[in-house]
């Protein structure tokens, strides 16, 4: 990879002190991330049998997100993006250590668990914000896009390697060991975030309160194809085309019968699908870079 200022290597971005400890940060969080949503799943199984309550757990999961992360994306415009990331992951880590002491002492109910699930994703609502609009702060313009490329690495390994090491895990020690997995990972993120050291933090709210932020940025969305579409495109795979996910302990309980290692290995074929695409379809993307103007280059 070659930008402007002449930097050639790949890993180039992890030569800042900063971004590489916000990018080993970024893949702890997506490895508990990752392993959280593995177990809520499993647990709330193995505890109702009920498919109707993997419905509910996919509702305390998902609402939380539509409802917050538009206001997520204006607090990180308005707020200390660094203090605002470690405390969302501060939140986080708790949370998964109270799922975890629940699970230890063997006294687990559905209702609370749909709480934590719900509470968790919350704090992800604003946490994604702050984390993304974080990054141009982290490295200099000459290696933002390279470091952009680099984010996206966790995400698809992390979606393999998470799922499919939790469900072994889960299979072997039962569901107590998957909540501990994800809060170590957690509570690694938030020690590396931690280390992070910025100078100053941009503030974007120009006085304007933050409804009035909001429906701005509604209306810039709203007479932008581009961003509209992408928007739109972003939401209907959400909702109708990861639906399937919730259910996955459905099928590997009751139809192949693998349990908790079988779920596990089709959360993992779902992130080595991704992985595979995203190889396969490189070559056909190369000759269209760059034909027009990039969303990920930083403003002038």
């Amino acid at each position: 990879m070659r930008n402007g200022a002449g930097v050639s290597t790949t890993f180039a971005a992890l030569k800042a002190r900063n971004y590489r400890y916000y990018w080993l940060g970024l893949v702890c969080y997506v490895l508990g991330h990752r392993a959280e949503y593995v177990t809520f799943a499993w647990m709330v199984w193995e505890v109702t049998h009920d498919p109707l309550h993997l419905g509910y757990l996919g509702l305390a999961q998902g609402v939380p997100l539509v409802l917050f992360q538009l206001y997520g994306g204006v607090l990180a415009d308005r707020m200390n993006r660094l203090r605002l990331l470690i405390g969302t992951q501060l939140g986080t880590a708790v949370t998964l250590i109270i799922a975890f002491g629940m699970a230890l002492s063997g006294n687990v109910h559905v209702t609370p668990l749909l709480a934590l699930a719900a509470l968790s994703s919350v704090f992800r609502a604003f946490d994604e914000p702050s984390r993304l609009s974080l990054i141009p702060q982290l490295i200099d313009r000459a290696r933002l896009s390279n470091a952009i490329a680099l984010g996206s690495i966790p995400w698809q390994a992390g979606r393999m390697i998470g799922p499919s090491v939790a469900g072994i895990l889960i299979a072997a020690f039962g569901g107590t060991i998957g909540f501990a997995m994800a809060a170590v990972a957690s509570m690694v993120a938030l020690g590396l975030y931690s280390r992070l050291r910025l100078e100053g933090h941009p503030m974007a709210g120009h006085g304007q309160k933050m409804l009035r932020q909001l429906m701005e940025g509604l209306s810039f969305v709203g007479h932008n194809f581009v961003f509209a579409a992408l928007i739109g495109l972003a939401l209907f795979n959400a909702v109708f085309g990861l639906s399937y996910v919730t259910l996955l302990p459905i099928f590997a309980d009751v139809y192949f019968e693998t349990g908790a290692r079988g779920f596990g290995w089709l959360n993992a074929a779902h992130g080595c699908g991704a992985l595979r695409g995203r190889s396969r379809w490189r070559p056909w993307a190369t000759p269209f870079a760059g034909r027009g103007p990039s969303c990920s280059r930083a403003p002038p």
